[in-house]
């Protein structure tokens, strides 16, 4: 619990040696450039060209892509899509807004 001046000075020896190599490691990893995921998004983009993000946006998000394919005039939804998709009101969203009118309107 207490220290001579001794017992202090090694101590506070120790710290400062483990301080060094701390900055020495911080040193190391902040002169390498770390990898920016928008550099590499926008090389993959550019590798597949425009048709290539528009086939993987059709994959990874076909209802978007199909209210997309409305807005610009194309072809109608068709009937697999759900109310919601085409414009509806899906039954939940109808007990959703019942209980709101019934909680704050009434």
């Amino acid at each position: 619990m207490f220290l001579n001046e001794k017992q202090k000075g090694l101590k506070s020896k120790a710290l400062a040696d483990l301080l060094g190599e701390v900055d020495s490691l911080d040193k190391n990893k902040l002169g390498k450039k770390p990898a920016d995921p928008m550099d590499n998004l926008g090389s993959a983009m550019k590798a597949a060209g425009h048709e290539g993000v528009e086939e993987k946006e059709e994959e990874l998000f076909p209802a978007e892509e199909a209210k997309e394919e409305v807005m610009m005039g194309g072809e109608e939804p068709g009937e697999s899509m759900e109310p919601a998709e085409r414009g509806g009101i899906s039954e939940e969203e109808k007990q959703m807004i019942e209980e709101l009118y019934n909680r704050y309107v009434r």
